[in-house]
Order: C-alpha cells, then structure tokens, then sequence
C-alpha cells in the first residue's frame, strides 16, 4: 500500500515533503539601520513603522500634480466593456450594459468623447476650486 501511495505523489509534492525542516527566520531593520531577528522585536518595529507611516507631518502630506491625465485610450475602453458582467439590471441612467457593450464602433466613439469631457471638466472644477 505504500508503495502505490508514493507513487501518486508527483515529484515536486514528494520533494516538499521529503526535505528536511528549515526554520523561518524574519528580520527586519529598526530605524537606526540594526537589524532585528526576535519576533517581539520584529513585530513591535512593524507597528512603530506603520504609525510613522501613518502620522506623518501635514507639511509632508502635500503632493502637487501638475501633469494633466491623458484620456483613456480607446482599447482600454473596449476592454473594460467587454469585461463588464453580462445581464446585469441597468443602472440608474436606464442603459443596459449590453447596449454599451455591443453597439459598436459609434457607440465605443461616444464613450471616449465622454471620458474625454469628463476629465476635461474635472480639471477645470480643480482649477476653479484648488485643495487649499
């Protein structure tokens, strides 16, 4: 009986299973640049890490974007209609996916014309109304 279960093992699971055990070890640097192996020590520099992370200073937390975002290509639109899950109800502008999806070349052109509006008043509203 043994024989025959060993031999439904494939190579790679035998191997897994066969190996000899090697303990895992976990390390990771303290702010200093020492680096820590014990796992309370490991555990309390990822919690000090994260909260640094996380309570950063507000002047730290500004990002300026100049760049204006390029519209979405048309494959890209394309693709993402053709992702879009089949026979769901229609949402509350009252089109059907499946109009979107399959209306063709026209309808994949109006699509773009949308985006493209759309970020364009976007940009125009950031403008208008900047973060500060």
């Amino acid at each position: 009986m043994q024989r025959k279960a060993k031999a439904d093992l494939s190579p790679d699971s035998e191997k897994k299973l066969t190996k000899p055990f090697q303990p895992r070890t976990v390390a990771i640097t303290n702010s200093r640049g020492k680096k820590l192996t014990e796992p309370d020590q490991v555990c309390h520099r990822w919690k000090e890490y994260c909260q640094e992370l996380y309570n950063d200073d507000e002047e730290n937390r500004h990002i300026d974007v100049q760049e204006k975002e390029p519209p979405p290509p048309k494959d890209e639109i394309r693709r993402a209609l053709l992702k879009s899950t089949r026979l769901k109800a229609s949402g509350s502008d009252g089109i059907a996916a499946e109009l979107l999806r399959f209306g063709g070349e026209m309808t994949l052109n109006k699509l773009h014309e949308v985006c493209v509006e759309l970020l364009t008043l976007v940009s125009r509203v950031e403008r208008l109304w900047p973060d500060e």
